[in-house]
């Protein structure tokens, strides 16, 4: 069980599209995540082919601006949507996990540049948790970071950091460690700029019912943000060898003796 999310910077290129249905059928999350889809509308064919099968219902909030636009797909064999709330900067689908049948709000957020306008956005989710309270899972692009550590090229606000934190406490979620690298985004510029600017932040009941949850960056294809995987990790052992008895053609050939006999 998986959840996936990914600034994709537009998907009026077919290639962006067809790499999202790849990492879809790759990483086969029940949840996905889009940030900066620059969609001007969301519609069936557009779910249809992004979710490959997998993810079978969705809500989009349509580009505002020259920079915008979100995506939410689920598959709703696993998660049974039941309330959505939408802005310019957030999608908020809350429902049952039918495996588990314990109630989540899952929240997909592409934060503004601007200070002003993400701590707006953090005050909405703040609110929203009021009235929707219970198990959360907040996700997606936060256009800021943690503390300096996250950052590399560039000096980061200490007031943002400052206001960050302050949300993660109230809101009364944890940032899990990013494994597969340290960063989530690139300038992509001869003078190189790096941060971690994609995360999950999970209440931690969310956690304490997936105790081996990780959280962790994938490769980067056809944008300058990394997708983020948050989910239980998964073992590959190969191909299974096929193997094969000898004794199986000497019993054959032990059987088919007694009957012409």
């Amino acid at each position: 069980m998986s959840i996936l999310s990914l600034n994709i910077r537009g998907l009026g290129r077919p290639e962006k599209c067809r790499a999202v249905k790849n990492i879809v059928n790759i990483h086969k999350p029940f949840l996905l995540f889009l940030q900066e889809t620059k969609l001007k509308h969301f519609d069936y064919r557009t779910l249809k082919y992004l979710g490959s099968s997998l993810l079978t219902k969705g809500v989009g909030v349509d580009l505002i601006s020259s920079a915008g636009g979100l995506l939410s797909l689920w598959d709703d064999e696993v998660f049974a949507v039941s309330n959505c709330i939408t802005n310019d900067r957030c999608i908020i689908v809350s429902g049952m996990l039918l495996k588990i049948k314990k109630e989540v709000r899952f929240c997909n957020v592409y934060a503004a540049n601007k200070e002003e306008e993400r701590m707006g956005l953090c005050q909405y989710i703040l609110n929203a948790q009021i009235s929707l309270p219970g198990i959360w899972v907040i996700g997606g692009d936060f256009n800021t970071v943690l503390d300096q550590n996250e950052r590399v090229g560039g000096i980061g606000n200490v007031g943002s950091m400052r206001n960050f934190k302050g949300f993660i406490d109230a809101a009364r979620v944890v940032d899990l460690p990013l494994q597969g690298m340290a960063f989530t985004w690139t300038n992509n510029r001869e003078v190189g700029s790096w941060a971690r600017l994609d995360r999950f932040l999970c209440s931690p009941e969310f956690l304490s019912w997936f105790p081996s949850i990780i959280q962790k960056g994938l490769s980067r294809s056809l944008s300058d943000h990394n997708p983020v995987l948050l989910g239980e990790p998964r073992e590959d052992w190969g191909p299974k060898p096929f193997r094969f008895q000898n004794g199986w053609l000497e019993c054959k050939e032990k059987m088919r003796a007694v009957h012409d006999s």
